[in-house]
């Protein structure tokens, strides 16, 4: 039977990820298994196709993840961040 399971949920999201960011806003991110998109769910859900090593984008919006620099998440809507300094909870 978890043969069968894990034949059904190939390619399906789930990992989910929440995110509390500067000014007590927050969001979700589920990643594919592969990392090929993201979707999140902020004002609605969207699913964003990653671009580059920890850069998704998508419907006008864009989700860079923190790095192993330290750098915190950011998330953008046309051009403008709208979530920042967010950190996994």
């Amino acid at each position: 039977m978890t043969s069968g399971y894990k034949a059904a949920t190939a390619g399906i999201f789930l990992a989910v990820l929440a995110y509390a960011c500067e000014g007590g806003k927050q969001f979700q991110a589920r990643a594919a298994d592969d990392g090929s998109t993201v979707r999140i769910r902020y004002e609605g859900g969207y699913e964003l196709d990653r671009m580059a090593k920890g850069i998704y984008e998508g419907s006008g919006w864009k989700l860079v993840t923190a790095d192993a620099a330290g750098a915190l998440a950011e998330l953008s809507h046309n051009g403008k961040v709208v979530l920042k300094a967010c950190k996994l909870v």
